[in-house]
């Protein structure tokens, strides 16, 4: 994750992940911005509800996500020195809807059972240690009805990554593009 962020800051960029194409461009930061708003329209919430991030890195996601929801996000993260940074970008911006927390959400989430009217991550469930664990403690925190919003890269079970080129190329890659769970 860290070496990930740095090369993120040295490439001055804001978002450590790369979206599926959505629209006409090929412009990374207008894909985003696409699949982002996506996921907004995904999660059905209106303003004032509340949304949880997992992996929120310094919080830029969940500002767009904010943008178009309206809503109250807390975002979590295991890197203080990234939440920190982005605390300070939230005070600049006067946004107090925007919580960043520290938490490794692989531990018990430190929230109450049905408080969350929303969920989505973007290609952090690489780092999860018990997927199932973790798909058990946001069903306890989302509120029944409500839903999870997932942008993760995946290989299926029939793939055999000896048999094709872009296979392989993916799964050398797999590290630095934050995919090691595939």
């Amino acid at each position: 994750y860290k070496v990930l962020h740095n090369a993120i800051l040295i490439g001055d960029l804001d978002k450590m992940y790369i979206p599926p194409k959505l629209g006409k461009t090929d412009d990374l930061v207008e894909n985003q911005i696409l699949a982002e708003k996506k996921l907004a329209d995904f999660l059905k919430v209106d303003k004032g509800q509340s949304l949880l991030e997992l992996g929120c890195g310094s919080g830029a996601i969940a500002m767009s996500m904010h943008k178009f929801t309206q809503c109250k996000i807390t975002g979590l993260n295991i890197d203080q020195a990234t939440i920190s940074k982005g605390m300070a970008k939230l005070k600049k911006a006067d946004n107090n809807d925007v919580t960043l927390k520290y938490q490794d959400y692989n531990a018990i989430l430190q929230l109450e059972d049905n408080s969350i009217d929303g969920v989505y991550e973007i290609q952090a469930l690489t780092f999860s240690e018990d997927l199932p664990g973790m798909m058990r403690e946001l069903y306890r925190v989302l509120k029944p009805g409500k839903r999870l919003a997932i942008l993760e890269g995946c290989l299926l079970d029939a793939f055999d990554k000896r048999k094709h080129l872009s296979g392989k190329r993916l799964w050398e890659l797999r590290g630095v593009i934050a995919a090691g769970a595939l």
